[in-house]
């Protein structure tokens, strides 16, 4: 028997490409700063500011993870790119990124 103990899992994006990430039990949308909870039927509905105050850990977490995201993908992009490393590295230092 297996158990699945992580609280945050990256689901993807959806057809119209917005976050998906689950929480819990609790599947989110993020849309441009706005966050979407999944109902019991399946569809969304906005997170009430009164529940986004009470729960910080929600958007701390959807924040952090669609972050990480959007890193991964970057550096998936950069790996296939034809720039080689240390020229990224040297342009990343002009700019200031490093």
């Amino acid at each position: 028997m297996s158990t699945n103990t992580n609280f945050c899992e990256y689901q993807g994006r959806d057809d119209n490409g917005y976050f998906m990430v689950r929480l819990g039990h609790t599947t989110y949308k993020y849309v441009a700063g706005t966050i979407y909870k999944q109902n019991a039927d399946g569809s969304f509905s906005k997170l009430s500011l009164e529940e986004d105050v009470a729960k910080p850990w929600i958007r701390q977490n959807l924040d952090r993870e669609i972050n990480f995201q959007m890193r991964k993908a970057r550096a998936v992009a950069l790996q296939s790119s034809y720039i080689p490393s240390h020229e990224r590295k040297a342009y990343k230092r002009r700019t200031g990124l490093l």
